[in-house]
């Protein structure tokens, strides 16, 4: 079978079984509402769960930076320098949280990779829950240690990972919003 034809039969397998997605244009960002059209839906699929990408406070302080800082990063803070403006977003999450020093990552997935290659060695356990986003279960298969998985949301499952022998130190990782299976 030609590639072209791998292709339609994929593509009509999907849409027999209700599986053929098409992108859709949205109006006005991905925030807690999104504009399709003439119509307005509340969006449970995004990441905004306070709605702050619409805030006319934070749209605002956004500009401000944008001002002061021009945008885009110009690069990672171990390249081209860390900013004054991080350093004191750092100082003052640190201060709120009641610890003597916060970290900033770039993203979720850059604090995973980080914290666990860091934590774990050669001869450890990850144990974590099958339906932990893809990001933290990526984070840990790359680190030193062993990645076991868990069934869902099943603190026996879990006990008996513990039991089992290990050279080294366990941990185990899971998360308070299963966004993988919706």
């Amino acid at each position: 079978m030609s590639w072209p034809q791998r292709i339609e039969q994929a593509l009509a397998e999907r849409r027999l079984n209700a599986a053929y997605r098409r992108r859709q244009t949205t109006e006005g960002g991905n925030g807690r509402q999104i504009r399709l059209g003439d119509r307005l839906y509340l969006n449970f699929s995004g990441n905004d769960y306070l709605g702050l990408s619409q805030d006319a406070r934070v749209i605002a302080a956004w500009q401000q930076g944008a001002q002061r800082y021009g945008v885009g990063s110009g690069g990672s803070g171990h390249v081209t320098g860390f900013s004054a403006a991080h350093q004191a977003l750092e100082e003052q999450l640190a201060a709120w949280l009641g610890y003597p020093r916060a970290l900033l990552f770039i993203s979720g997935y850059a604090a995973k990779q980080a914290v666990l290659a860091a934590l774990m060695q050669k001869g450890d356990r990850i144990l974590a829950d099958r339906l932990s986003h893809a990001s933290l279960l990526e984070a840990a298969a790359q680190s030193p240690a062993e990645l076991r998985r868990f069934q869902h949301n099943q603190p026996q499952a879990l006990a008996d990972l513990l039991a089992k022998p290990c050279d080294g130190q366990r941990l185990a990782v899971t998360e308070g919003v299963f966004s993988m299976d919706g």
